[in-house]
């Protein structure tokens, strides 16, 4: 359920969403925030810049990054926090070992996980 939809479930109910935590502002601020620091091109997770995980309204594409393998709009969207993209984030490093996910002759030459990650100002799970 989206957020402004349970904000408005509680509100007709006439149930102060405060009580159980809910707050209408801080919810739909930390939404925009969300919106405003994911890029329409490069992967939030790996920071890869050959997907396009926004379009032009904003909607996720569902597009799967060939570096990290995650897809836009199944893994993450818009109201993705930074502690959700940073759990996936994690688990690619730790897991996978930054392994390539998709097509091996799409690596671009050189490829480095770690400078990939920090040239798109993305913080490298220690």
């Amino acid at each position: 359920m989206a957020v402004e939809n349970l904000w408005l479930f509680f509100n007709k109910l006439s149930i102060p969403v405060s009580s159980i935590g809910i707050e209408k502002t801080s919810m739909l601020n930390n939404k925009m925030l969300n919106a405003i620091s994911m890029n329409k091109q490069g992967c939030p997770i790996c920071g890869f810049a050959d997907i396009t995980v926004l379009d032009d309204f904003n909607c996720t594409t569902f597009e799967i990054c060939e570096c990290c393998g995650s897809e836009s709009g199944a893994e993450f969207d818009l109201r993705s926090t930074p502690e959700h993209l940073a759990k996936i984030r994690l688990k690619w490093v730790k897991q996978d070992n930054c392994k390539w996910w998709g097509n091996k002759k799409l690596i671009p030459p050189n490829w480095n996980p770690k400078e990939q990650m920090e040239l798109a100002n993305i913080e490298i799970p220690q």
